[in-house]
Parts: structure tokens; sequence; C-alpha cells
């Protein structure tokens, strides 16, 4: 990493948003997107001036070029079933697919603790229950 991120704060910051994501995403879709981006612009980041490719790097390889096909199979079945008169509005939720590789880059850059992510799963899960458990009283109530 650079002087501008020490790697520690980068990756607390990184292991923060990563660990916050399934509850946004859950809850307000709009942050999980917001989440993604950030990790987009920090694996763009990353790999501009430190010159690593996710499709070169051996670890990311096989992950980058697989996106990069999922996105490219999704892009053909949409022209193959509506033809040239296909909505291309859903495409932007099928671009996280081609920004995964700069997602994976940001991510492959921290060190996550194993015992971390358990706790903030579990943690996660309560709160998705109880958010899911609200949505589910206020249907009842009306």
């Amino acid at each position: 990493m650079t002087a501008n991120y020490p790697e520690r704060e980068y990756s607390n910051f990184m292991i923060a948003l990563l660990l916050a994501f399934p509850v946004l995403i859950n809850s307000v879709k709009i942050f999980g997107n917001l989440i993604l981006f950030i990790f987009v612009i920090f694996g763009v980041y990353i790999s501009i001036p430190e010159k690593k490719n996710p499709f070169q790097m051996p670890e990311l390889k096989l992950f980058s070029w697989l996106m990069v096909g999922y996105f490219r199979v999704m892009l053909f079945s949409m022209l193959v079933a509506d033809g040239l008169n296909a909505e291309f509005y859903h495409l932007g939720r099928k671009l996280h697919f081609l920004l995964a590789p700069f997602i994976a880059l940001a991510l492959f850059q921290i060190d996550l603790p194993l015992k971390r992510l358990l706790l903030s799963l579990k943690f996660g899960l309560i709160i998705i229950g109880i958010i899911a458990l609200l949505y589910l009283s206020s249907f009842t109530t009306l």
C-alpha cells in the first residue's frame, strides 16, 4: 500500500465495510451498493499506482475471468431472449459482476480474522432477524 493509506487503517476500514455489508444490503439496498462502489474505487486505486492487475495475479486470475465470463453470458442471454429490442435497464445490476475483479483486489489486500467474520455474521443475522420481525409486525397490525 502507499503512504496515503497505511496498511492498518486501510484494513480496519475495509473490514468495517465488509462486515456492515450483509446488514445494509438486506435493510437499505442503496447503502449496500454504496459499499460495493467504495470497494471498486479502492480496487481501482490499488491497481493503478501499484500496477496490480486482477487478471494477471495468480490468486485472482481465475475469479476475474469467471466473473467477466458470467457477465458476458448474462449479456448474451438477454440478447438471445429479447433480440435486438432487449431492454438494458437491468444491466446496472449485472455490472457488479464486471467490477468484481476490482472488488476482489481491494479485499485481497486485507487480513480478515476468522473470529471477527463469524462474530459479525452472527450480529448481522440478529439485526436482519429484528428487521424482518419489525416488518412482519407492521404488516400484521394493519
